[in-house]
């Protein structure tokens, strides 16, 4: 054990001697070098990811959690990044967590951690199905018989082992640190957090064998692939094929740990339509339009006006058929990118006129029940 403390150590120091050496060049990449950085301060606790906090929250709430569950899974994975993380909800809690600290000897465990391409056990594979082991071919930083993501889902999902740096500790409310159980939520958004950032730095390690940022190759550039990179509709915006398999990993894990420790509940979505709203998500190139996409989701959930997305509301008496609600292209059928213009208009980001199928009691303007119909006919057919 003091070996492997000591291999971790040496790491950290080397990293940290990295990032001194070129801290003049890197600039504000310091502040943004989390995986899906944004610096976004729309919460009481300031700056953090809209991935690891209204995006995980949606998807919590999604798989069945409840409203306060998924809320809290949400603010330990965001301060997993931040150290200390407050909701946005009246009835959000405040989390302090040490131990996962990024600038620290647990930076590369927790947040450029690597995976192999199935889960601990081998119940089912990663999204992308690639061991992110086998781009460290040398021997400076080899993985262990488990990688790091194996030993945080073995001590969060099934409680069989601890983390090999310890397990972190969290203070509730400005109250007494303790340590974090096993198969509890907040072992659940470390868990997440971890996983999510192994997709994140993916593309560095594999394109320099490091775990750390450094200004080339861009891959590892912090300000350009967690602020350009990693969301937009463009081709060019070369992380978002990563950030896509982050969501869709972090649905796959929320669902099991749901079923490995016996919670009830159903999902509130199918697979389809988590992963519609995943990529939706990250096809939006700004944190603002990604927050609001995702809270606009959490409450359509919270409000259950249609628990399973799977039935279109009936049209009001007056309205006005619409033949393909949603379908601004007149295909015959809505796209993901139909989606998004759809959910730019009811935000008020772009004219109806872009796409004035949404509207389907043409009343000027485009209503939640009139997005969840669209996504039923992108789910659907439209008949």
């Amino acid at each position: 054990m003091r070996q492997v403390h000591r291999r971790f150590q040496f790491r950290w120091q080397m990293g940290l001697l990295a990032g001194v050496a070129t801290v003049a060049t890197l600039g504000l990449q310091a502040r943004r070098g989390w995986g899906f950085a944004e610096d976004i301060t729309t919460v009481p606790s300031g700056s953090h990811s809209t991935f690891h906090y209204e995006f995980t929250r949606t998807l919590a709430r999604a798989a069945g959690f409840s409203a306060a569950d998924a809320d809290f899974i949400a603010i330990t994975d965001a301060a997993t990044d931040t150290g200390a993380f407050t909701g946005d909800q009246e009835a959000s809690v405040s989390v302090e967590l040490a131990g996962t600290e990024r600038l620290s000897q647990t930076g590369m465990y927790y947040h450029e951690a690597r995976r192999h391409s199935a889960n601990a056990t081998g119940a089912y594979t990663y999204p992308g199905g690639r061991d992110t082991c086998a781009y460290f071919n040398d021997t400076s930083d080899p993985c262990a018989a488990l990688a790091e993501v194996d030993e945080v889902e073995l001590w969060a999902v099934y409680g069989t082992t601890t983390p090999v740096l310890g397990v972190p500790t969290l203070a509730l409310n400005g109250g007494e640190p303790a340590a974090v159980a096993s198969h509890s939520l907040a072992a659940l958004g470390v868990y997440l957090h971890q996983l999510a950032d192994s997709y994140s730095h993916e593309a560095c390690m594999q394109a320099a064998q490091v775990r750390v940022h450094q200004p080339s190759p861009s891959e590892c550039n912090a300000a350009y692939w967690h602020e350009v990179a990693e969301f937009g509709p463009s081709s060019s915006d070369v992380g978002v094929p990563y950030t896509i398999e982050a969501g869709k990993a972090t649905w796959q894990v929320l669902k099991w740990f749901r079923a490995q420790n016996g919670l009830p509940e159903a999902a509130l979505w199918t697979d389809e339509r988590a992963e519609t709203f995943i990529t939706a998500w990250a096809k939006h190139d700004h944190a603002g339009d990604r927050r609001d996409f995702a809270v606009n989701a959490y409450r359509l959930l919270i409000a259950e006006a249609t628990p399973t997305l799977t039935q279109e509301p009936p049209p009001t008496p007056s309205a006005t058929p619409v033949p393909c609600l949603g379908d601004c292209g007149g295909d015959g059928e809505v796209t993901i990118d139909e989606l998004v213009t759809g959910v730019n208009i009811a935000l008020g980001t772009s004219a109806l006129s872009e796409c004035p199928e949404f509207d389907r009691d043409n009343n000027g303007e485009v209503t939640v029940e009139e997005l969840v119909a669209g996504v039923n006919n992108a789910l659907g057919s439209c008949a």
